[in-house]
């Protein structure tokens, strides 16, 4: 089930995505005082436990998520594995030049320390298919920005197995904030697929027809819900911005939990909340562009890091080299870059995401055969 502001919101988010690696590696100064990023990957996890139990809310049918557990590791598997094995190919190759770019353009730390592992063929393949669920190290991965990949997987499972214990539980809501509390005390990313529930929970709930049926001002509701959202996603406690100050009573000490992720987790559950709760945000996020480069979005996600390493980073290194200015070079390298990742994205969509798609189905049903 496909819903058109929901694809365009994962569109949108890939988008910031590419545009926070990219501004970090060729221009980090323009990212001095953002902090909205990790807001991004939070509204990301919001997405996946909302589309995870739609059609499980419409009509209530535990087997629906015994086929989607099935599908769900060869379907988040076969992308990444690509990707892994592609970088393994360019650093086996030396076409690879991160550090040389970074020492040029004074990137982020983090973008000096990745791809400068040594290639290893069966290390590559052990990476994709266990080790970006279950024991990633970020600084030697072949692709570093699969880190979410582990608590995507895990996050799809603990949604999936709420929903079959206690999907047709009738006070649910003591249950959300159980599970709530759960993830503040073990990793508040959990709380990203909680709310997703949630959401498709009361979407599909007679509360939510009542709920409209109200006379009080929603388009009210979801603009505040927006700009406090988008208030706590940029907070950071090295902003200057006096008003971040007044957030620093440290509600997080109880629960050893950094009060920036806390901010930020919340701030995406606002925005989210906010989309949903005015049509007119819906129907931002329902534009086609967007829409596009939602039913793109896992291949952008999977992509966009090698191409940039790679070609991008190769194409700034030739035009600088023949003297033209850091802001030509940054110009022509990032749109180089662009667009390899535009054509990659369609034809990884073609030949590797829908195939992946139908082997899952194929998977599902190898195992649905057996009694």
């Amino acid at each position: 089930m496909r819903i058109d502001y929901i694809d365009g919101l994962r569109g949108f988010t890939a988008l910031c995505v590419v545009y926070y690696h990219y501004s970090a590696f060729f221009y980090p100064t323009i990212l001095s005082g953002v902090y909205i990023h990790a807001t991004i990957v939070d509204i990301f996890f919001i997405i996946s436990g909302f589309v995870l139990s739609c059609k499980f809310w419409q009509n209530k049918k535990i087997e629906l998520l015994t086929g989607a557990a099935l599908k769900r590791y060869v379907r988040l598997t076969v992308m990444p594995l690509m990707s892994i094995l592609m970088v393994y190919a360019l650093l086996k190759f030396d076409l690879i030049f991160n550090v040389e770019v970074s020492e040029i353009t004074n990137a982020l730390d983090f973008m000096k320390i990745f791809f400068v592992i040594e290639p290893n063929f069966i290390n590559a393949l052990y990476e994709g298919l266990f080790g970006i669920y279950f024991d990633y190290n970020q600084v030697n991965s072949y692709n570093p920005v699969l880190w979410t990949m582990s608590t995507e997987f895990k996050g799809s499972i603990l949604s999936m197995a709420f929903l079959t214990l206690f999907g047709n539980v009738k006070k649910r809501w003591a249950l959300y904030l159980i599970f709530a509390t759960i993830s503040l005390l073990s990793d508040v990313l959990y709380l990203n697929f909680v709310a997703g529930i949630f959401l498709a929970d009361f979407l599909y709930s007679d509360d939510y027809k009542k709920y409209h049926e109200k006379i009080f001002d929603k388009k009210f509701c979801a603009v505040i819900l927006m700009v406090l959202g988008v208030f706590l996603a940029h907070y950071s406690v090295e902003s200057e911005f006096f008003i971040y100050d007044k957030l620093d009573f440290e509600p997080t000490q109880l629960i050893k939990l950094h009060p920036e992720i806390f901010y930020h987790t919340l701030g995406a559950i606002m925005i989210v909340f906010a989309i949903f709760q005015w049509n007119f945000f819906r129907k931002i996020f329902s534009l086609k562009i967007l829409t596009v480069f939602g039913k793109y979005s896992f291949a952008i996600y999977v992509i966009h890091a090698p191409v940039m390493v790679s070609i991008s980073a190769y194409a700034f290194l030739q035009f600088w080299h023949n003297g033209l200015s850091l802001a030509t070079c940054i110009f022509l390298s990032t749109a180089i870059g662009f667009l390899v990742t535009a054509v990659a994205c369609k034809l990884i969509y073609d030949f590797v995401e829908i195939p992946s798609g139908n082997l899952a189905k194929r998977v599902q049903k190898f195992f649905s055969d057996i009694e």
